[in-house]
């Protein structure tokens, strides 16, 4: 999950394709499809977000045959508008719902559903923060 989170927030969609099987399912609630549909509509729909953060927290694993498990894992993503455009920022709490699978040497998502808990779209600060000078961006 960890994996993924930050790949997501990179823009790395070939690490995100990793954490899936080739026949995986995932229903994002916005997108219901394969690994290639999903990658598909981050790359249109992040790109009118400056940044993204996701943070996943503690992942509930119950194993339900020697080779597939239940994880459920809590998150807060995090999409940020850039500053000056009048544009929404968004927050959303959800829940990971997945099926992961060990399939030879290989473990990936089977099947995601991602229940969205809350979602709350708001306009962030157009100046700079006034502590931003002390913290190093990535450019």
């Amino acid at each position: 999950m960890r994996r993924y989170a930050a790949a997501v927030d990179r823009g790395d969609w070939e690490t995100v394709k990793s954490c899936y099987f080739a026949d995986a399912y995932d229903d994002h609630g916005v997108v219901k499809g394969d690994r290639d549909a999903l990658i598909a509509h981050f790359e249109r729909a992040l790109k009118t977000f400056s940044a993204t953060l996701h943070l996943v927290g503690e992942p509930e694993i119950e194993q339900e045959t020697p080779n597939r498990f239940l994880v459920r894992t809590p998150s807060l993503a995090f999409h940020w508008a850039e500053r000056g455009t009048g544009d929404k920022s968004l927050l959303m709490g959800a829940l990971y719902d997945d099926i992961v699978e060990i399939r030879g040497e290989e473990c990936a998502v089977a099947r995601r559903t991602v229940i969205v808990k809350d979602a709350i779209e708001y306009h962030g600060e157009d100046r700079e923060w006034p502590l931003a000078k002390f913290f190093v961006r990535p450019e």
